[in-house]
């Protein structure tokens, strides 16, 4: 397998996909501005109030010696501007140049500012610019400056507009080494406390791709094999999951920790995740598991079928406490320290257990980014990290000698084979897109 060089996007919310970007914004992609929500845009779908901005810059020509190219702001439905200039610019002295609305004004700090002329002070991590109507009306836009690659930044930027998305992180690494780490916009919208490179986000179904990382780790171990059963007299959880209750749903004992990690074991049920009306509604993660073997019938034979299951990762998460000892959150963290990575973590249900360094969660659809039990997700979906972390682990599982691997070339081939029943999927990563 070649050298991967890695990029790793995350936001501040909830599922949009799953492998390069966790995530997406607060409303839909068509970008559509009321007059309540005036951005300024030059798309042809603002309606004009007096008070807008049209494009904000800071020219090469107005700062000379600080700034050695143009910078333009992307501007936001909400009025949020983001602009990227050199890592060498002083934000200290900057000149601006705007347009805005006919017989507007513009002040920043309450200082009214000429476009072009006047030298500003941009170094608070949010700059309020106030544009006032001919007739007094004023609305307020908020500028975050990062210091960067303008060429990386403004994919991002664009982004984040055409999807409405409050907050970004990205990490690039070339040659196994990171080159570049950036965050864009809000870890939280409240308070405007700014995303960094250092916070963590939850990874949603990339999460599977680190179970599978600890279940690779115990079959190196001699722990289990691809062919372990899971379930019955013969499995790796038959102390937790027994035939007391009832005979198992036929061909329960036959699954084996490969068919889990395929997503292959015949199963086609949602247990994790929209269960309401299900036999699975308010279940613990146990109870969910045992329903499942003893009343959930298969829809395709062992083997033969890849059907996505959240809950057969959830599964994997018991078996790797079966097998190690520890919870599952305590054996991926000693895992992924042996790539450096210590900012690793099992996320908790509510918004107030959040992490000191961790984003708030906003959904597209305006409910809460904290409907979801994490203990029932479990394996399948509830870690949270960086997208340095992310990089810093995809960089020991490449084959390269830069960082040391933490599995053998030869587990690696196995990890990286691609399901017999569909080749875009190996064990917990997609292939072959």
């Amino acid at each position: 397998m070649k050298k991967l060089f890695s990029i790793v996007i995350y936001c501040t919310i909830i599922s949009l996909s799953a492998i390069l970007v966790v995530g997406c914004g607060s409303g839909s992609k068509d970008g559509k501005i009321t007059p309540e929500n005036n951005s300024g845009s030059t798309d042809g779908q603002k309606k004009e109030t007096g008070n807008s901005i049209n494009t904000f810059m800071f020219k090469r020509t107005d700062n000379s010696g600080n700034i050695f190219s143009d910078a333009k702001a992307v501007i936001k439905s909400d009025r949020t501007m983001y602009i990227t200039v050199g890592e060498s610019t002083s934000l200290t002295s900057l000149v601006p140049s705007f347009s805005i609305s006919e017989k507007a004004t513009l002040k920043i700090n309450n200082t009214a500012i000429t476009s072009g002329s006047t030298a500003t002070d941009f170094s608070a991590p949010t700059i309020t610019i106030t544009v006032t109507s001919e007739s007094g009306k004023s609305q307020n836009y908020y500028l975050l400056i990062n210091k960067g690659n303008a060429t990386y930044d403004n994919y991002v930027y664009n982004l984040m507009k055409d999807y409405a998305i409050p907050g970004v992180s990205i990490a690039i690494s070339k040659n196994e080494e990171i080159v570049y780490q950036q965050g864009y916009g809000y870890a939280n919208t409240s308070t405007r406390e700014r995303v960094t490179p250092a916070h963590i986000f939850r990874l949603a179904s990339c999460s599977k791709a680190q179970t599978s990382l600890c279940i690779f780790r115990l079959y190196e171990a001699g722990k289990l094999t691809m062919d372990s059963k899971v379930f019955g007299l013969e499995g790796i959880l038959k102390d937790e999951f027994t035939e007391d209750e009832g005979e198992f749903v036929p061909g329960v004992t036959d699954i084996t920790v490969e068919n889990l990690l395929y997503h292959n074991t015949g199963w086609n049920v949602e247990a994790i995740f929209d269960t309401y009306g299900t036999p699975y509604h308010n279940k613990t993660l146990d109870q969910r598991i045992d329903y499942l073997v003893h009343h959930q019938a298969f829809a395709y034979s062992r083997g033969t079928t890849y059907s996505y299951s959240n809950i057969s990762y959830s599964i994997l998460g018991r078996i790797i406490e079966k097998l190690s000892g520890m919870s599952y959150e305590d054996y991926l963290r000693e895992t992924v320290a042996l790539a450096g990575v210590t900012d690793m973590w099992c996320s908790k249900t509510a918004l107030a257990d959040k992490r000191e360094n961790e984003v708030v969660y906003y959904p597209q659809n305006g409910t809460t980014g904290y409907q979801n039990d994490m203990n029932v997700v479990g394996a399948c979906g509830n870690l949270c990290a960086s997208p340095t972390s992310l990089v810093k682990l995809m960089c020991a599982q490449d084959y390269s000698s830069v960082v040391p691997d933490i599995l053998k070339p030869e587990t690696l081939d196995i990890l990286y084979t691609v399901s017999p029943n569909y080749k875009y999927y190996a064990h917990g990563w997609s292939r072959n897109h």
